[in-house]
């Protein structure tokens, strides 16, 4: 064999995750981390300009920045466009590498680490950012391979198991505990109803009988999209719409609250009400829930109240889990043979040069398992 070493890639050690999730921070700081499509755009071209590939997810409960640069440095990056401090940063951040990262990847696109388990919304969003990071031209040959790979074992996750028909969305818990609250007749205002989560809250509200629902929208031309049966109110005037609401329930992009307690003073809205906050950054001003009738409830607030199905649904991540397991060692074994395709003709000739040299060292760098599945494979090719 020639003395001449080549160094072979390492594509599954060059992928690294900056996570922050539900687990780890409260909303509160999450929000800080919650990038408009705007900034991601900056962040991913931001990426690409430290000679490395990224994409970024940014959700109500998780921001994720999978790329293949230095983790200082993107950790400089995150801290920029944040306005965070890297020890304010190091304290709820997680950090993957290699075969974690890609595990990790994995078990997200399942909704395995979903506050929910097993919900649904977290693939569309994760097929989301990959869409806006290929666009962006960032995600990068070792980065699409893994993300296309992570996306298809999310389907499979869905198709094979039933975690993602025993799940509930944020947008079905806080319906319902709506129609709890009201124990009856009840009207329920919406703010962001042509948003994602708001519209899917809206079609779950009108399954309740007995529920009026009210929404506020920013722009007339979400009208359309809105069953008939939904009442419409400027966004202007939600203030005023809530002193005949008993919930409000409010899902925007906004960076700034929807709802403020001193706008609920000035305007005198008072008695028994139900502020549901499905927003990061928050919508409901904080302040609200201390208010004397009013009751307030965040994003954070959900994971006790998703424990419906909880059993069952346990049992189908532990078959989620083994399909992860089989589609990351799929891949594994896919980006491993990639990175070694340019040696072929150099190991095609070691072979025909010196083959028993080439075996010996296959003796002394595999364990006996490997070395007999390797020697079982040469000998029927």
């Amino acid at each position: 064999m020639n003395n001449d070493k080549t160094e072979t890639a390492d594509s599954i050690g060059m992928v690294r995750c900056i996570s922050v999730d539900h687990r780890s921070a409260p909303s509160a700081f999450r929000g800080r981390l919650s990038f408009d499509t705007d900034t991601q755009k900056k962040m991913l071209r931001a990426v690409r300009g430290l000679n490395g590939h990224g994409v970024l997810i940014c959700t109500c409960c998780r921001t994720e920045l999978y790329h293949t640069c230095d983790d200082g440095k993107v950790l400089d990056l995150i801290g920029s466009y944040s306005g965070l401090r890297r020890d304010e940063l190091l304290e709820h951040i997680r950090k993957y590498r290699g075969e974690k990262a890609l595990r990790h990847l994995f078990r997200v696109c399942g909704g395995l680490c979903s506050m929910v388990l097993g919900e649904d919304e977290i693939l569309r969003q994760v097929k989301e950012a990959y869409a806006l990071a290929a666009g962006e031209g960032a995600a990068g040959p070792v980065l699409n391979r893994c993300f296309q790979s992570a996306v298809a074992c999310g389907k499979k996750i869905r198709t094979d198991t039933p975690i993602s028909r025993l799940a509930v969305s944020y947008s079905t818990l806080a319906a319902n505990k709506a129609a709890a609250f009201c124990q009856g007749p009840g009207r329920v205002l919406v703010i962001g109803a042509g948003g994602e989560i708001g519209s899917s809250a809206v079609k779950n509200l009108l399954s309740h009988k007995d529920i009026t629902v009210v929404a506020a929208l920013r722009s007339h031309g979400f009208d359309t999209l809105l069953p008939p049966e939904v009442e419409r109110e400027a966004y202007p005037e939600r203030i005023a719409a809530i002193a005949g609401a008993d919930v409000v329930i409010s899902a925007t992009k906004s960076p700034h609250y929807t709802v403020t307690l001193s706008q609920l003073r000035k305007e005198g809205v008072r008695g028994r009400k139900l502020f549901i906050d499905l927003a990061v950054p928050a919508d409901i001003d904080e302040e609200i829930g201390s208010a004397e009738g009013f009751e307030r409830l965040g994003i954070d607030d959900f994971r006790t109240l998703a424990s419906d199905n909880l059993s069952a649904r346990l049992d189908s991540a532990q078959l989620a889990g083994q399909i992860v397991e089989e589609e990351l060692s799929q891949l594994e074994k896919e980006l491993i043979y990639n990175d070694y395709l340019p040696m072929e003709q150099s190991l095609a000739a070691a072979l025909e040069k010196d083959p028993r040299k080439v075996l010996h060292r296959l003796k002394r760098d595999l364990d006996p398992e490997q070395l007999r599945a390797v020697l079982r494979t040469l000998s029927e090719v």
